[in-house]
């Protein structure tokens, strides 16, 4: 199974790279369907696979008790199709927060903003 993380990581990994890069754009939109999301819902396309990724309050299992439920912020990257349905969805990897952190930079504008504020005199 190691094998296996080290793969999503480092595909994850290359989603953040492509992100920071500009060569993978994001699209911020409004969320639907019954999922509870923290903010907004971002998508983006790859070689023909739209990404949906996502930070979403869950409830889950306290690990340290079985009767206790916690609710918690999740993320989620996810393949939908056309209509937004999650077709599956990324295992859980660390990685996953730094692509959130560069998805939510470049739909802010952030980079825009500081090259137009430190190029003016």
């Amino acid at each position: 199974m190691p094998a296996e993380s080290n793969q999503w990581v480092e595909a994850i990994a290359r989603l953040t790279a492509l992100t920071q890069e500009g060569a993978l754009k994001w699209e911020t939109r409004p969320p639907t369907g019954e999922r509870t999301v923290v903010d907004a819902s971002y998508y983006t396309t790859h070689k023909d696979r739209r990404l949906r990724l996502e930070k979403r309050m869950v409830t889950e299992e306290d690990e340290y008790s079985f009767r206790r439920q916690v609710r918690m912020e999740r993320l989620f990257l996810e393949f939908v199709d056309d209509n937004d349905n999650s077709l599956w969805a990324f295992p859980r990897v660390d990685a996953l927060e730094d692509l959130y952190n560069a998805v939510r930079f470049q739909t802010a504008g952030v980079k825009d903003f500081l090259d137009d504020l430190l190029s003016t005199g």
